[in-house]
């Protein structure tokens, strides 16, 4: 794309290639190419280039990963000073050592800080309690030993447990642990010791605790569908206490408000809830006690702000509205849950941000599913309600975890809430120029109607007209544009040549259809014809 674009504008495109950066050639090899196009160079002063930097925040964000890379380190036990470019392979050298160059003063300054006010942290807890026991500094006299919440645990934690087990002869050890809801490998927790229970420590007894008190049966069977797509998770048959007869999964489909400090389609859902509240018969047993509703995001950004929160907890009285992270919910329930930032990209759901290479090779190794972390954590947002869950998204960019469970038609409510005829036919309005966009509806300049263009603008900036019967939506079908409104007949055909509309002419022998894209005697000009062209609707 960018080439063509380039070739287009006659502009010059210089390329750089990603094997450039890890090999430490990238600097040598762009300064090469552009002496060769004769630029002259004036090098900015240390200071000019920090100013610069600050400007747009790669101070901050240099901190920020600094700060994650030295908690990496102390979690792991690891000197900065020892890190070595072996263990990285993906990561340019130079740059690794510099990081060791900038990271080994601040830990030792954070090491002596603590020292002086004769304080420890957690990772030295841990990491003196591995040297206690593997040194025979402490005896263990425990025979039993119970680990709750056992998919979090890490690899030091690990030792530690496996060091304890070791020092006592006929030492039980019991573990507690769900890897279906395991969603914390960026602090270092590794699936393996669950899903590898047995490799890691020995003969072992599995009993698995197949009846939950908290969802019920509609909840149960999406979630548990949805999680064992990835053949690496334990396979478990759960059963419910509550019975339902009608899905408890809902989906509004509307699009996203241009406006972010308030979302209208939150405001739909907490009205539905509340008034689904009011009417069930467990609130007026209780005395009007209120519903708890979570709404979750898998980022800050995707939630609401606390203003909102406090005024849609005045508005609907019968419910009591919190607002939390995915993270931050495990281990929570509440009567319905909203799930909010179901769309792709960066911030999405599952999210598309990438981890720094540096801090990434600290880390466990990833899953080979696709998203695997991500889906644990669609499964732990589901599992939170006790009633009733509730999908937000908007199907210009929805969600891929969204498209998967339409696609497999998952039992989800798809009725509960109006929708407009893009957002219920988004798999056939791809964008026919890029075919990975959607076709949105946008207005034209001077309030002179609306037109569709691609949902990439402005990378892709096809556009084309609605239906001139009724302005809606077209659709692709084989060689023809059908409106996307099954209650109209109208269609237009496409070009068997470049693709571009037909429309009926008027020539010597009669009627006949022509390609919009004749242009007479233009070398561009497109001159398919056709006698006839049959509708695309089958005769009644």
């Amino acid at each position: 794309w960018k080439r063509e674009l380039h070739t287009k504008y006659e502009t010059r495109l210089i390329e750089t290639y990603h094997y450039e950066l890890t090999e430490g050639s990238l600097q040598q090899n762009l300064e090469q190419k552009l002496k060769k196009l004769r630029v002259k160079f004036n090098r900015r002063t240390d200071e000019e280039t920090l100013e610069e930097l600050r400007k747009f925040g790669a101070v901050s964000a240099l901190a920020e990963l600094l700060a994650k890379l030295l908690k990496a380190c102390k979690r792991d036990g690891i000197y900065p000073a020892e890190l070595q470019p072996k263990e990285f392979p993906s990561v340019d050298p130079n740059q690794l050592q510099q990081t060791r160059t900038i990271l080994s003063p601040i830990y030792k300054l954070y090491q002596n800080h603590i020292k002086e006010k004769q304080e420890i942290d957690f990772d030295d807890m841990i990491h003196k309690a591995i040297d206690y026991v593997e040194s025979g500094r402490f005896i263990s006299r425990w025979r039993y030993i119970l680990v709750d919440e056992f998919q979090d645990i890490s690899e030091p934690r690990a030792r530690l447990v496996k060091a304890l087990k070791k020092s006592v002869g006929e030492c039980s050890l019991f573990c507690v642990g769900d890897d279906w809801q395991s969603i914390y490998r960026f602090t270092g927790s590794d699936i393996r010791f669950t899903t590898e229970f047995e490799k890691k420590f020995g003969p072992t007894k599995i009993t698995k605790l197949d009846k939950t008190f908290r969802f019920n049966n509609s909840i149960c069977g999406i979630s548990r569908k949805f999680i064992l797509k990835n053949s690496a998770q334990i396979k478990k048959s759960l059963t419910t206490d509550v019975t339902v007869e009608r899905p408890a999964v809902s989906l509004l489909r509307q699009k996203r408000p241009d406006k972010t400090d308030f979302d209208e389609r939150i405001n739909r859902v907490l009205k539905k809830i509340n008034n689904l509240a009011k009417n069930d018969s467990q609130f007026q047993a209780d005395d009007k006690k209120e519903k708890k509703v979570f709404l979750l995001g898998g980022f800050h950004r995707n939630l609401p702000n606390k203003g909102l929160v406090k005024a849609w907890n005045k508005q609907f009285s019968a419910l009591k509205i919190e607002s939390y992270t995915i993270h931050t919910s495990k281990g929570l329930e509440s009567d319905y849950v909203v799930v909010l930032g179901l769309e792709g990209g960066k911030h999405g759901f599952p999210s598309q941000k990438t981890s720094h290479p540096l801090l990434e090779a600290l880390l466990p190794c990833q899953d080979d599913f696709m998203y695997a972390e991500e889906r644990r954590l669609f499964y732990v947002a589901l599992t939170r309600a006790k009633q009733r869950v509730y999908l937000i998204s908007d199907m210009a960019n929805a969600s891929d975890f969204v498209a998967e469970l339409l696609d497999n038609n998952y039992p989800l409510k798809l009725d509960e809430f109006e929708i407009d005829l893009a957002q219920k036919y988004y798999n056939h309005i791809h964008c026919p120029e890029c075919e990975t966009g959607i076709l949105v509806a946008r207005e034209k300049k001077k309030g002179n109607g609306k037109f569709y263009g691609c949902s990439y603008y402005p990378l892709c900036d096809y556009t084309e007209n609605g239906c001139p019967k009724c302005a809606s939506q077209w659709r692709r079908d084989d060689r023809y544009k059908v409106c996307l409104d099954p209650a109209c007949d109208s269609w237009i055909p496409l070009c068997r040549e470049c693709g571009a509309d037909m429309v009926e002419r008027e020539g010597s022998n009669g009627s006949f259809w022509g390609c919009t894209n004749f242009r007479g005697n233009d070398e561009d000009s497109c001159r398919h014809t056709e006698d006839d062209i049959p509708s695309p609707f089958p005769p009644i």
